[in-house]
């Protein structure tokens, strides 16, 4: 498909130029979703290291998270979905962090698992998951948690053989 052709493909509803400023410059795109209001998030997992919200016409509103070691932080960004109900969760590689659409921080889990990526799907969160870390119970390639970022079990049967396969 060409350029034109994707264009003329109905793909695309509308194109927003997003502000940019000191504190909202991207330096690379990894994500882009929109949330219940027309918000769009912007997730930079190797630049900044961060996610960004702006509104339906592409002002600035907010940049979530920093890395570092302790609470709220990560040492990287591998994905990130927005809730039905509005809120943000990021997935590290060790931390899965819950904000709510005004940026405060509402939970936050340590994980014993590496996954590449995360979707919200009605009440439910469905992670990728590429390798386990010293687990000894049953393992899923398709992890499920709840909104509270609960473990409610999964789909799958773990099988190393099938990394090359576990985007969402």
């Amino acid at each position: 498909v060409g350029y034109e052709d994707f264009f003329k493909s109905g793909a695309f509803r509308k194109v927003v130029k997003l502000e940019s400023g000191e504190n909202s410059i991207v330096g690379a795109v990894d994500r882009v979703m929109t949330d219940k209001n027309g918000d769009i998030f912007v997730g930079d997992y190797d630049s900044t290291k961060k996610i960004y919200q702006f509104d339906r016409n592409g002002s600035f509103i907010r940049s979530f998270g920093r890395t570092g070691q302790g609470p709220g932080e990560y040492a990287d960004i591998k994905g990130f979905t927005i809730t039905p109900g509005n809120c943000l969760v990021v997935l590290s590689s060790h931390k899965l962090l819950k904000y709510d659409k005004s940026g405060k921080i509402l939970r936050e889990r340590r994980v014993n698992f590496f996954a590449r990526d995360i979707v919200a799907i009605d009440e439910q969160l469905y992670l990728s998951v590429t390798v386990y870390l010293n687990e000894k119970r049953i393992k899923y390639s398709i992890l499920m948690l709840d909104l509270e970022l609960r473990e409610l079990g999964g789909l799958f049967e773990y099988d190393n053989r099938m990394r090359k396969y576990s985007y969402l």
